[in-house]
């Protein structure tokens, strides 16, 4: 999950890079622009940050493989409860 979202994150940061490469092209003062730093700091930790808190945030909502007959919030057995062996 986590190699997952890191991966999405990248190529969620490779697109915004390739469109704010093209926003620089189109720009009227053409390559008077220098965003070459910010590129490479979104395209390294932004992205992959991003792609990481998105994993958390879908594995969190996930919900976890359990036994049918058991709900998510089962207390343990009580010794009592249990039929006496005769």
């Amino acid at each position: 999950m986590i190699v997952g979202g890191l991966l999405a994150g990248l190529g969620l940061s490779l697109a915004v890079a390739f469109l704010m490469h093209v926003v620089q092209e189109a720009s009227p003062n053409g390559y008077g622009m220098n965003i070459n730093g910010s590129v490479l700091l979104e395209v390294v930790v932004a992205g992959p940050v991003f792609g990481l808190g998105l994993a958390m945030a879908l594995a969190a909502l996930i919900p976890s493989a359990r036994p049918s007959g058991q709900p998510a919030s089962a207390s343990p057995a009580n010794p009592a409860d249990q039929p006496a062996d005769v």
